[in-house]
């Protein structure tokens, strides 16, 4: 009797679209209500919405770039997407995490810097400018990493002879740690 299960060839990107498409629609809504408050009828645009409206764009990016994987057959088993779509999908897949990445961290400003206008102690504001000033330099270090994880970058997505890419090890390890902070500090960055 044959151990190996059948496999199917059905793929769950589409629901994984269905679940995000609408929550992505709302959010879009949100930010055009909120920067159309902000310009109309006075321009009041500043630090926060700039920096809200590049997670936005961001955010849309990666949403484009899911898309983009669902349509090469991200969600299939492996079995059943040619080598050449699952360049496509890690290539997809790798954007996702280069484009995506600065969103949470970039929103977190935002909310920083929203909070900057409000009268406060110049304690609290220098806490909130340290805030920021981790949140950034978190941002930019988690993207130096992705960028450097594999020389050259292709090695990601395909075979490339003499690729020099970091240890998995290394990869988990520094996982953790970025996971840690958020725990750790999670608290003090949640305030705002």
């Amino acid at each position: 009797m044959n151990q190996q299960a059948h496999l199917v060839n059905d793929t769950v990107g589409p629901r994984q679209l269905a679940i995000v498409t609408p929550l992505f629609a709302f959010a879009m809504a949100i930010f055009s209500l909120r920067i159309y408050s902000r310009v109309y009828p006075k321009y009041n645009l500043d630090a926060s919405d700039y920096t809200n409206a590049m997670a936005v764009l961001a955010e849309a990016i990666t949403y484009a770039l899911f898309v983009a994987a669902v349509s090469f057959g991200f969600g299939r088993h492996s079995a059943f997407v040619t080598p050449e779509r699952g360049v496509k999908i890690l290539q997809s897949l790798y954007g996702i995490q280069v484009i995506g990445q600065p969103v949470p961290s970039l929103a977190r400003i935002s909310i920083a810097c929203s909070l900057l206008r409000i009268p406060a102690s110049p304690i609290w504001k220098a806490v909130l400018w340290v805030l920021i000033g981790l949140q950034a330099a978190a941002l930019i270090a988690n993207e130096i990493f992705i960028l450097c994880h594999c020389r050259p970058i292709r090695a990601m997505w395909e075979t490339v002879l003499n690729a020099q890419c970091v240890s998995q090890n290394a990869v988990l390890t520094i996982g953790y740690v970025y996971i840690g902070r958020h725990h750790k500090w999670g608290s003090s960055e949640n305030i705002y």
